[in-house]
């Protein structure tokens, strides 16, 4: 480190200084010379320090989104032009109409000769926002709309003659008495069972990176910016308790600022509290990340300034620093000794303790003729190789069916959707109309009481409601849902599509919920449950 020079430039002398000593190296500036030659001749221009320049940015980016979580101002920018393009192409409002009358031709093209400030900006983004939404609707374009696939029909077929011949069809033109008719020569473009439901809802444009179908500028940016790997570390370091400036240097020291590699051991030493209370993993992880910021200092000043290494002022200084984040503190302590004595160690006050209720259950069996759907769906890294499981149960609590799917690669939340929609696909196919869902996955049985069902299950679900005759929702607890759960965890082992179904309560399934016996859940601030809710 003794040949090795810092060269700062843009700030002030006393931060030039600080930086050069958390590096550990000598502040220099140009002109300078190496082995009595000049390093760089004359005056200092870009060129010069670019290579450098550009090496640090093409780590930031990764460090920055992948760690920090901060987004690039482009994909920012972008994604805001995409929200006023979308607005422009499916608002009703009279702004929204000026532009489709200026920028669209007759056809509802929209144009590309144009020169306006305005529009340069909304061309940018037009490709990114027709490529990632669907069209819904009767008055759709039959070409130049994605509506049934994922790609344009005229770009998946260009060379068909039908579509040159009827360049104006639209959707509503495929319909007659509600009806799909479809003519023969587009007969191998449209498969039968993807024709969406014909609802007589008003037409509408679908943003396929949001469930619900609604465009969020959130998820435009998901959509737009360039992925980086997550650092997993990062999310014990910059926590509210730990003090920036401390989530700062460990971040410089960990994160590889000056090229070096990241240690791999950090998690491994952050999860050794993990089976402890929450008042101790944030004291733990707090006074971790301040000892590996201490001895760095340390050894930097002993190294660089010729101080003695001392160990008392590091550990005072470690206990010092891990009280002051103590205001920042809000996890509560368990009743133990050994948590009153690490309280103690730090000079910290006591904590709210909370005790472990016991909550007594039950599971109960609908009224005849409704029959009682079980589901549950998992994806373990959500997302990962997701499954989901399903019981039938009639209203004397008989067995009917079982069900374990797979999905391949999906969200949780998706399982829990689609164990839903195939457990009633199945009733309504062997002839029960007067169904009852089970679920513990409270964000599902919300979406579906409150009707914001994801955009990709909406034609399946139409098709589902005009046939029942009576459907009602029950959120659980696990506790009571652990046969459908067996299931799903079965299905961990089947291919995307694949299903296996049991006529007969399966082997591997020692019980299954009894209406007659209390089921008891462990834990603290529990909630009772609302009983059902009526879909219809």
């Amino acid at each position: 480190m003794e040949k090795i020079k810092c060269f700062v430039g843009g700030t002030t002398d006393g931060r030039k200084l600080q930086i050069a000593n958390n590096c550990g190296m000598s502040l220099s500036k140009f002109p300078d010379k190496y082995l009595g030659v000049n390093l760089i001749p004359g005056r200092i221009i870009s060129s010069h320090v670019w290579g450098s320049v550009d090496l640090l940015q093409r780590k930031m980016p990764g460090w920055m989104e992948g760690g920090l979580g901060l987004r690039s101002l482009e994909d920012i920018n972008k994604s805001l032009l995409m929200k006023l393009a979308w607005k422009m192409q499916n608002d009703n409002d009279e702004w929204a109409k000026f532009f489709q009358a200026k920028f669209q031709d007759k056809n509802g093209i929209w144009i590309n000769y144009y020169k306006n400030s305005v529009w340069i900006g909304i061309k940018w983004v037009l490709d990114e926002v027709f490529n990632n939404s669907r069209c819904d609707g009767k008055s759709i374009s039959v070409w130049n709309d994605i509506w049934i696939t994922s790609k344009l029909l005229k770009t998946l077929y260009p060379d068909n003659s039908y579509i040159f011949q009827n360049p104006d069809l639209k959707v509503i033109h495929l319909l007659r008495n509600g009806e799909w008719i479809i003519p023969a020569e587009m007969s191998n473009m449209i498969q039968d069972n993807a024709l969406p439901v014909v609802d007589g809802e008003k037409d509408r444009k679908i943003w396929i990176w949001n469930k619900t179908g609604e465009f969020t500028v959130t998820t435009a940016v998901e959509c737009i910016r360039k992925k980086y790997p997550k650092l997993q570390w990062t999310k014990s370091i910059w926590k509210i308790t730990i003090n920036p400036s401390i989530s700062s240097n460990v971040w410089k020291w960990l994160g590889g600022l000056f090229a070096f590699f990241n240690p791999i051991f950090l998690e491994e030493v952050l999860s050794m509290a993990k089976s402890k209370s929450p008042a101790v993993r944030e004291i733990w992880r707090t006074a971790t990340l301040i000892t590996i910021k201490e001895i760095c200092f340390h050894r930097n000043r002993v190294v660089y300034d010729g101080e003695q290494p001392n160990a008392e002022i590091l550990k005072r200084n470690i206990v010092q620093f891990t009280k002051e984040c103590e205001v920042k503190m809000k996890g509560n302590m368990w009743s133990t000794v050994a948590d009153l004595q690490i309280l103690k160690t730090f000079d910290m006050k006591c904590r709210k303790v909370k005790h472990i209720k016991i909550q007594t259950i039950s599971f109960s069996i609908p009224i005849s003729p409704k029959i009682l759907l079980c589901c549950d769906g998992a994806a373990r890294n959500n997302p990962s190789e997701a499954e989901y499981g399903l019981i039938g149960r009639d209203s004397s609590g008989g067995f009917l069916i079982a069900v374990a799917g797979g999905m391949g690669i999906a969200t949780n939340y998706m399982a829990e959707i689609f164990a839903v929609i195939n457990a009633c696909e199945w009733e309504i196919s062997v002839g029960f109309l007067q169904l009852c869902i089970r679920s513990d996955s409270s964000s599902a049985i919300n979406s579906f009481s409150t009707r914001r069902i994801p955009w990709y299950v909406q034609h399946r679900w139409n098709k589902i409601v005009v046939t029942l005759i009576s459907l009602e929702f029950i959120h659980n607890y696990r506790e009571v849902n652990f046969s459908a759960n067996g299931l799903a965890k079965m299905g961990v082992s089947l291919l995307r599509g694949e299903k296996r179904i049991f006529l007969n309560k399966p082997s591997f399934l020692s019980s299954i919920e009894h209406p007659d016996k209390v089921y008891y859940r462990f834990g603290q601030d529990l909630k009772e449950l609302s009983d059902c809710n009526n879909y219809f």
